[in-house]
Parts: structure tokens; sequence; C-alpha cells
């Protein structure tokens, strides 16, 4: 179901008026198609479209009020035949927005039995993202005796689920859920041992965008942070992730490139 001879892209468009890197500046369906388009031109394969900001200390949305948000630019960018990937929780906005998206990305890592029934019969891929509490609770982090074994532990949990209600496993995706639950050590062991998760066999997505983990070690506000995040997404390409979730679609395409050639260009040497 992927090709993955190439790294995927998928462009961020938060369509919430509190999101921590851009929230208020899509919420308007001409400013939110814009900047997607913007996206596609840039490199993105997938618009990653959300509704409800999970920054830790944002406030949870009714379904209602999410889809309001998200259901008319879904529907605009499959009239455009962009591919969407749509970012959400909860099943009644996935199941509204279905017809009109491609990948489902579940940052509730697939905790809702209608959300597996509704992944199973649509076929499309599906993140499974790992996290604790949604929106993430300020300085609440797990006590994790390894963190790796406690996320490889989660995962076989929740695929377990979900193959169990028929989803496929080509339809699988795992994002670790950088930021979510877990402190910059734990962000940066994550990172640092991205190839062990791989060897559960399922593509992994990665989403280190212009995360708070950066500020932790440079002090950064949230726009000052691409470097950072360009650090994280070669590392991560190094070791064989091929999916990842950016803001800065140009210049991340741009380095991945770079990475690309330098690589082949070693390659031919030796």
């Amino acid at each position: 179901m992927f090709n993955l001879k190439t790294p995927i892209i998928l462009g961020i468009l938060n369509v919430t008026p509190d999101s921590f890197s851009d929230g208020g500046k899509f919420l308007s369906l001409d400013f939110a198609i814009k900047r997607a388009e913007e996206m596609i031109s840039q490199g993105a394969n997938l618009i990653d479209v959300g509704g409800e900001s999970t920054r830790p200390g944002g406030k949870s949305i009714s379904a209602e009020e999410e889809l309001q948000r998200v259901l008319p630019v879904v529907k605009k960018l499959h009239e455009m035949h962009i591919k969407i990937s749509l970012d959400s929780r909860h099943p009644e906005v996935v199941s509204a927005c279905l017809p009109f998206i491609d990948w489902i990305n579940d940052v509730s890592g697939l905790s809702n039995s209608e959300m597996r029934r509704l992944v199973a019969e649509s076929k499309k891929p599906i993140i499974i993202m790992h996290s604790t509490d949604l929106p993430v609770i300020p300085d609440k982090v797990p006590d994790y005796k390894d963190i790796i074994t406690d996320l490889k532990r989660f995962f076989h949990v929740r695929i377990k689920s979900a193959l169990e209600a028929g989803v496929n496993q080509d339809q699988i995706i795992l994002d670790p859920g950088i930021g979510f639950g877990k402190n910059l050590q734990h962000n940066l062991t994550v990172i640092s041992r991205i190839s062990e998760l791989s060897k559960l066999g399922y593509p992994i997505c990665l989403g280190t965008s212009r995360k708070s983990f950066i500020s932790k070690i440079d002090g950064s506000d949230a726009q000052n942070r691409l470097g950072g995040s360009l650090a994280s997404v070669l590392f991560a390409l190094e070791k064989g992730v091929k999916i990842f979730r950016v803001h800065d679609v140009q210049e991340t395409v741009q380095a991945i490139r770079v990475w690309e050639e330098i690589t082949l260009a070693k390659r031919k040497i030796s």
C-alpha cells in the first residue's frame, strides 16, 4: 500500500485557533486552501488536516465543533484532487470525512473500538500514534522503565486490537508521538533509537516539526525551530524512517533531497 522508495511528506494544516505553532492562521477556508496548495507545490504528498489542538494544556473540543472546522476543508481539497490525511481522534469526525480523505491519523492510538471498525471498513492507511493523556497535561510524564520497551508494548497491544477488528497489516503506520507524555530525554531517546521501532515491521511516521523538545535544548520559540526540526528528520532518515509530518515543507524537501544526493555520491565512491 505504501511506496516507500522515496520519503512521504505530510504537510501540517491546523484549522484551529490554538495550535502551538500556527493556531489561528488558517481558520478561514480560503487561507486554509491557499496554504494547502502552497505546501503541495513545495513537495508535500498529503495535507494533514487537524481541527483540534493537542498541544500541552490545550482544551478538548466536541466532535461537532471539530467537524465544523475540518469538513469544509477536506471537501474542498478533495474536489481539488489533493490527497488528505485527517488528524482526528473522534470516530464521528472520521466517519463524516471518510469519503473525502486518503489517510487517517489517530493521535489516540486507535484506542476507540468504533474508530477501529471505521479504519477496517475503509481500508485506508492508519497512523497509530503513541500517546497518554489527550490533550497533553503539562509536566505529567509517565514513569517509563525503558521508553522503547514501553512503546513496543503499547504498539503490540494496539496492533493486535486493530487486526482483530479487521484492519489489514498493510494499512498500519506507527508514530512514536514525540512530545506526547514524554520529557526531553524521552524524546531524544525515542529519536536516537527509532530504528528499534522499525523492527516491529511497520512504516514509521515521525512528527518532530517545531516541537518543544527543541526549545528545551536551545530555548527557541515555535517559529525558530527549523534547524532542530531538520536535524531530527535527517537523523531519522538515516535510520530508515520514510514518513514525516512537517510544517516547513519546502525546507524539509530540500534537506532530504540534498541528503539523498550526498548519500548517493557516497555509495558511488565506495
